[in-house]
């Protein structure tokens, strides 16, 4: 593979993230890191990179092997994804993925959790194991002259769980004991409720990790029947790092070329319908908190959709990873009423989340939501400027550098870009796509997906304080549908 991670590239792309306004008039003697500051540095065009497609392979069961070769590397990923995660999960069971993922930790092939940990230690690897929206998965990452061993540790994890009742009974009270203590947490009762707002009782309106009740009720025949559901022909086990295709093939076809899992005709959960109309503000009430976590957002659109690149563009400008966004530079460094605020697109199978989502001062809850709403209008309204336009892909380019210098994390791109349905191309294309773009395109998809008029609004916090603040700051807006931590609506008193 091209070596893209170099410290002139790096420099290059980051140059972009600290190209601020200049300071207007004169320079505190005081400071004189301001006259450097004020020096607009020069912003080079975005160097070419060349980013590779996995070869794909297919085992005599039907089972894809996405193999990435990368000679000299010193580090080896293995991930095997299943298209069957929380999407899955059935409706009276939400958290079911996510309970059949630790039972997969649980213990296998006989050993007990202790000795499946020992056995990762031994072999100097990182284990983990857990499940998304689209996918479950189980990643190893060692030395790649580990090849064989962790192969078969693998395989043992993914094919052969023990799926013991007492673990079960362990797993089951832990996670029950970890709703308990997020159910405090107002960033967490946020995002619950607000998935709940948008989705209703559809798979992504469902807490991911189940609720008290669904937890309390999962039985291990359930699990089983979760993890039996798989079938080769929707999984695919991800290579990444210095292991050629005639090395791999005859280990992962003697690990996994047999016939194993059961829903061949069911590879993906059914899409579910998003609902028409939604509530305008919701409410989780945490009394006397002195922030607000606040959520302002829509569902989005999936990872095919053809608005996709333009709008992952339009949040490096609006909210991304940096300093600089409109968000930041309006909430934070104007205004002050937080430390910090953020966008993000969910893309998935499915049409995920877009959402802003930040902890704001509860004596500024109203005039935040007036001026997240501002940015969301002026977005949709006039087109980004180039120079916004150029930092957002370089930013963009950046993230995917380093993405592809840590094989663990290429491997889990490359995972998760398979249970979404996405070409085996779409990383070596990624970029390219988003350089392609300009402003009128953006601005046409932006007003396409996005929607200010008719988005959620959520406050977790102190809500006596902050309802009142909507009609100081000028927004007309319904009573708030009061939701508990756990998404559902609040109970009358």
């Amino acid at each position: 593979m091209t070596r893209i991670t170099t410290l002139a590239f790096v420099v290059a792309l980051t140059l972009p993230v600290f190209s601020q306004t200049p300071t207007v008039g004169p320079v505190d003697p005081l400071n004189p890191g301001e006259a450097f500051l004020a020096k607009r540095p020069p912003l080079p065009p975005i160097e070419p990179f060349h980013v590779p497609s996995p070869k794909e392979i297919r085992l005599a069961n039907g089972l894809r092997v996405l193999l990435l070769n990368r000679p000299g590397s010193p580090i080896l990923s293995l991930r095997f994804v299943s298209r069957w995660g929380t999407l899955a999960d059935p409706q009276r069971l939400p958290g079911l993925a996510m309970l059949s993922a630790a039972m997969l930790e649980a213990g296998s092939a006989g050993c007990s959790q202790a000795e499946v940990a020992a056995k990762a230690d031994a072999m100097g690897a990182s284990l983990d194991i857990g499940a998304g929206p689209d996918s479950l998965f189980v990643s190893l990452t060692a030395l790649p002259t580990q090849f064989k061993d962790l192969t078969g540790f693998l395989a043992d994890l993914v094919l052969r769980p023990n799926l013991d009742p007492g673990e079960l009974d362990k797993v089951k009270a832990h996670r029950l004991a970890q709703l308990q203590a997020q159910s405090a947490d107002p960033a967490y009762a946020a995002d619950v409720a607000f998935h709940a707002a948008l989705y209703g009782s559809g798979a992504q309106g469902r807490p991911a990790l189940g609720t008290p009740d669904s937890i309390a009720v999962t039985k291990l025949k359930d699990v089983r029947t979760f993890l039996e559901g798989r079938a080769p022909e929707g999984c695919a086990l991800v290579v990444v790092g210095a292991v050629t295709e005639a090395t791999a093939l005859p280990i992962l076809e003697a690990r996994f070329g047999k016939r194993w899992g059961g829903r061949s005709n069911s590879l993906q959960p059914k899409p579910d319908p998003v609902p028409a109309t939604r509530p305008r503000l919701v409410t989780v009430a945490f009394p006397g908190k002195p922030q607000t976590i606040l959520m302002v957002g829509q569902p989005g659109v999936t990872s095919a959709s053809p608005d996709a690149p333009a709008m992952a563009l339009l949040n490096a400008v609006l909210g991304g990873d940096a300093v600089i966004t409109r968000l930041m530079v309006n909430l934070r460094e104007n205004h002050g009423y937080c430390y910090e605020i953020y966008s993000n697109f969910a893309f998935g199978s499915q049409p995920g989340p877009f959402q802003v989502k930040g902890g704001v001062k509860t004596s500024a809850t109203g005039a935040s939501v007036a001026e997240i709403l501002k940015e969301l209008t002026l977005i949709r309204r006039e087109p980004i400027s180039e120079e916004e336009l150029t930092k957002g892909k370089a930013m963009l380019a950046y993230q995917l550098v380093l993405t592809l210098q840590d094989a663990k994390a290429t491997a889990a791109f490359l995972g998760d870009n398979f249970c979404k349905g996405l070409p085996l191309n779409h990383l070596a294309t990624y970029s390219a796509r988003i350089q392609a773009l300009d402003a009128a395109q953006v601005l046409a998809s932006a007003q396409r997906v996005l929607n200010p008029d008719t988005m959620t609004i959520l406050l977790a916090g102190d809500t006596v304080t902050t309802l009142p603040q909507f009609a100081k700051v000028g927004l007309s807006l319904p009573q708030a549908k009061a939701c508990t931590p756990f998404g559902s609506v609040a109970p009358t008193k």
